[in-house]
C-alpha cells in the first residue's frame, strides 16, 4: 500500500522543486554561499589567532649551551636560536644533546627587555657558557612575532659544579 502525499504537498505549496531551487531559495546564489563560507572560515581562523596569541599554553625552564643565535626572516626579522640540551641518549647511558629551538619575542608582551636579552644570549653563545633559559609558550604565535612557539623571557648563567 503506497502512501499518497500529493494532498499534503498541495496544501504546503510544494510544486516539485528540485534541490537546487530549494537551496537557492533558502541561501541565495552559489557564489553567495561560497563567499559566506570563505568569510566564516577566515573569521574563525583570525579569532583563533587573536585569542590564542594571548593565552599562555606553557611556561618553563631549559638548561644547556647556546650554539646558534641569529636575526633571520625574509619579510619579518626575528631573533631565533638553538640550545643544546644535555640529557641521556639511548644506548649505554651515553650523554647526548637534544637541540631546542627558541625565539625572542619582538613585541616583549611579557615585560622582557629584548635588547638586553639579545646581548646576553650572544655573550653566552660566544663564551660557551651553560645557561638557564626561562620561556613562555603561547597557544598560537604570529609569524612576525617569532619563528618558534618558545619565547624567551630571561636568561642567566649556570655555574659549573666541580
Amino acid at each position: 500500500m503506497a502512501i499518497d502525499f500529493s494532498q499534503r504537498n498541495k496544501k504546503l505549496g510544494y510544486k516539485g522543486e528540485t534541490l537546487d531551487n530549494i537551496v537557492f531559495f533558502l541561501f541565495g546564489s552559489p557564489l553567495k554561499i561560497l563567499r559566506t563560507a570563505v568569510a566564516t572560515v577566515a573569521l574563525t581562523l583570525l579569532s583563533y589567532q587573536c585569542v590564542g596569541n594571548n593565552i599562555t599554553y606553557s611556561e618553563g625552564v631549559r638548561v644547556g649551551m647556546i650554539n646558534k643565535f641569529s636575526n633571520r626572516g625574509l619579510f619579518w626579522k626575528t631573533y631565533e636560536g638553538e640550545m643544546a640540551l644535555e640529557g641521556i641518549a639511548s644506548g649505554e647511558n651515553s650523554v647526548g644533546a637534544n637541540v631546542w629551538r627558541f625565539s625572542l619575542d619582538r613585541y616583549a608582551k611579557h615585560g622582557e627587555d629584548v635588547k638586553t636579552l639579545v646581548k646576553e644570549v650572544l655573550s653566552y653563545a660566544e663564551s660557551g657558557t651553560k645557561a638557564k633559559v626561562t620561556y613562555v609558550e603561547p597557544l598560537v604565535t604570529w609569524p612576525w612575532r617569532s619563528g618558534t612557539d618558545y619565547l624567551v623571557q630571561s636568561i642567566e648563567p649556570i655555574e659549573e659544579k666541580k
